[in-house]
């Protein structure tokens, strides 16, 4: 069908691997390297169409983040988590994440 532009597309650790989330927060992926975790999250929450974005890293690293600003991750280095954990807890908001070769990683926050 006709999506329009996609809010999101992102490839994964593998050529065949993508995630491409449609303008109206639909989305759909293939390929080996989506990571499990990535997707036992997406049927907890009932593959609903309210996605605003998924990232996906060259290690099994994912991000998703929904319409209503909740976000998950997962696969990412202990380095990343505490940061992360830092600063939610030094109550910044967190964006946005990707992710790059050698743990290497990209982060927005407020």
């Amino acid at each position: 069908g006709n999506h329009g532009q996609p809010r999101s597309v992102s490839f994964g650790s593998t050529y065949d691997t993508f995630f491409v989330v449609h303008n109206d927060g639909s989305w759909e992926y293939q390929g080996r390297g989506i990571p499990a975790e990535l997707e036992d999250k997406l049927a907890d929450r009932l593959d609903r169409s309210d996605i605003v974005c998924v990232t996906l890293g060259p290690n099994k690293e994912w991000f998703l983040k929904a319409e209503n600003g909740r976000m998950w991750w997962g696969g990412i280095s202990s380095e990343l988590d505490t940061l992360v954990q830092d600063l939610l807890e030094s109550d910044r908001y967190l964006d946005f994440m990707c992710f790059g070769d050698d743990g290497s990683f990209f982060l927005s926050y407020d």
